[in-house]
Parts: structure tokens; sequence; C-alpha cells
């Protein structure tokens, strides 16, 4: 596949992320789309990836079809993130472990930067993104008891220690308090718990810290509130974020050149961005939001899924998409014959998306049933066999 440098950056890299934050009431049951990778996480059964990374190391998997990471200790994962050909997960003992196609074949436990051998445990959530200056983080997790965050970056292929940095703000205080975070290409956000507001630090070329301005510069922090949006949850994407606004809206800001933040408008010969919050245009019942590789999609409370941005691949599923490039509005995802029920997450990824959840619908062939019950459609490419059958 060929990628289309972005126009005001220096560095032009092939990326594709799916951070998707789970709602408490799904326990952990969700699926997540990456870059050719799709990975299911259950409460009651072992995470499962299809597609190019799957964590079995030289094993020949076929494609379509879920697989069980080798080496970790996955029978009870509870968080999940891909971004690139990274996956990072959390295992029921609380210990993060990642994994890539590219060069990480199978699962390796992260390290604490102070202890060689000790690994990073408790940590409540996680999020993986791409390090594209120096000072930038590949990843970043909530860290226990104080629910600070702490980013890392891993310093080579095969290597399990990690160079743990805590986010400050313009002060130089540490920041505490966070209930979710979400990293992307270069820059990551995070939802506060006690106030719901959502802070950005990183790059900020196109917009994507929702400042109000666009900067320059490869400074990693310190870190910034986004004015006026108070949200459940954050998702960062290639070079634009959305939140999911406490009223049910859908808020999105950064560049805008495939109206991957569905307001309407699109940049694609001018790549201007939108560097305050914009509302996503007849989105109100939100309850899920996932932004990835210049496209954007939400989960409505009437179990419904909606995406807009760019249409590669036909990675909006979208009939009214069939013969369009891009829409700058949201359309419905077309989840089959019947009435859809339940599905409660949605996840973007590079050029593929799924939803999920707990209960399915009327429509879906058995084999989109994980062993736990959970529903699971997928729709865009299947390059690496990365949709599950």
């Amino acid at each position: 596949m060929n990628d289309r440098p972005r126009s005001w950056a220096t560095v032009a890299v092939i990326v594709a992320m799916a951070c998707v934050y789970a709602p408490r009431a799904l326990a952990q049951d969700h699926a997540v789309a990456g870059r050719n990778t799709t990975c299911v996480v259950s409460a009651k059964n072992a995470l499962t990836c299809a597609g190019s990374s799957v964590g079995k190391g030289a094993t020949i998997v076929p494609p379509n079809t879920p697989v069980v990471p080798t080496g970790m200790d996955v029978a009870s994962a509870v968080a999940l993130s891909i971004f690139t050909n990274y996956v990072c997960a959390i295992n029921s003992d609380s210990a993060v472990w990642c994994w890539s196609s590219d060069g990480i074949s199978q699962p390796f436990r992260i390290q604490t930067p102070t202890t060689p051998g000790l690994p990073l445990l408790h940590a409540k959530s996680l999020a993986v993104g791409t390090a594209i200056v120096p000072g930038s983080w590949d990843a970043c997790a909530l860290l226990p008891a104080s629910f600070g965050i702490g980013c890392w970056q891993f310093e080579a292929h095969g290597v399990t220690a990690v160079n743990l940095t805590e986010i400050k703000d313009v002060t130089g205080a540490v920041l505490y308090g966070f209930e979710q975070v979400s990293v992307g290409y270069g820059f990551g956000c995070a939802v506060r718990g006690a106030d719901k507001a959502v802070v950005c630090w990183g790059l900020n070329d196109a917009g994507q810290l929702g400042r109000g301005i666009v900067t320059q510069g490869n400074a990693m922090l310190p870190a910034f509130v986004v004015p006026g949006v108070k949200a459940t949850m954050v998702s960062v994407g290639y070079n634009h974020a959305c939140a999911l606004s406490e009223d049910g809206r859908v808020l999105c800001w950064g560049a805008d050149e495939y109206g991957q933040l569905g307001n309407g408008q699109s940049n694609l010969a001018t790549n201007f961005p939108f560097p305050s919050p914009q509302a996503v245009k007849g989105i109100s019942n939100a309850t899920n939001v996932s932004a990835g590789y210049m496209f954007s999609c939400a989960a409505l409370a009437d179990a419904s899924v909606k995406c807009w941005g760019q249409n590669e691949h036909q990675k909006l599923g979208s009939p009214k998409a069939s013969k369009l490039t891009f829409s700058s509005t949201p359309l419905s995802v077309n989840l089959g014959p019947g009435k859809p029920l339940n599905y409660v997450v949605v996840s973007a990824g590079r050029d593929h998306a799924c939803a999920s959840g707990p209960y399915g619908g009327l429509h879906l062939p058995p084999g989109n049933v994980t062993p736990s019950g959970l529903f699971v459609k997928c729709w865009g490419s299947n390059a690496s066999g990365q949709i599950i059958h």
C-alpha cells in the first residue's frame, strides 16, 4: 500500500492506529482494529489476534483466523492497544506485554526502567502510538494509585527495558488523576477523572492538541488542556483526535484533509487543519468513538455505527460511500440485514474497522461470534487476513 505523506511534516511514515476505550459496562470484552491486525480481548477467554501481528513468532497462521499469542499469560487480558505493527496488552497479572510483526514477533514483557527484570506492573490501561522524534514515546499507560501517566519508547527490537517519562504541565508539575489515555502519531491525549477535561501533548503541526493554534517543533511537553471540552473518553488518530462529550456529541480537532473531523468540511487540496474542537454533524447520542488513519467512527446509543473521513479500501463501511474517496459527514455502516443489537464499541484502524458487542444481533454469521460470546463485525481491507470470519 502507498500512503500519502503529510505535507506539513518532515517525516512521512506508514501508520495505523487503534486505541479503543471500552466503557466499564462492557467489562473487558471488545475488538480492536490496527494496521492489518484485529485482536479481541475478553474477560472470559484468552486474547486472540488475526492478521499480521498475532504474536506467534514464525508460526504460519491461516488468514482470518484468531489465534492466541505465544508465551504470554493472556487468560484474562484486561486492556489492549494497537498502532502501526505494535500490539500491547495488560494481562491478568497487570503486567504489560508487547509484540509486533516488525522484529518482535512474540510477546515480550515490558520492564521497569529502574529494576532490570522487574515487569511494569499495575498499569490501569495503556495506549500504543508511534515515536517519530527524539523524546517522543511509543506507548503510555495509566500508572497505579495516583493515576498519573507514564510513557516510554521501545529502545530497540527485542529490548524489553523502557525509559519511563511522566506527563507534566507548563509549570513542570506531574499530572495525575486520569481515567483514560490515547496515543497516536507523535501526540497523545488523556481524560482527567475529576473534571472530565481533555489534556493533550506532543506534535501540534496540524492543530492536533486542540489549543486553537497550530505550532511547529518537536517538543513533547508540556501538556495542555483542550479548551471547552468535557469528555468521557478521547481517541487519538494519525493527525487528529476525537472526544466523546458528556452530552453524547463527538468533538474532533486537527487535520481535516479527508473530512475526518466530520464537520462537513474537508481540505484535501490545502491540508488546512482545524485546531479547535469541531462538532461532528448529526451525532448527539454517541456512546463510543475511535479516531483512525484519516477517518473516524462512532457507536451510537441505538447500536448503529457511523464513520466519516477517508474511504480507502471502503473502510467507511457504508453503501453510500462505495464510489466516494471520502465523506466529511458521518455515514451509516452496513452491519448487515436485520436489527443491529448491542454494537457498543467501535475501533478504527489503518484500513479497516470493527464493531463489537457482548450480545450481538440478528444478522451475524456464526463465524463472527468469539468463544466468549462477543459479536464482532469488521469491514475494509483484508490484506493480511485481519477480518475475522
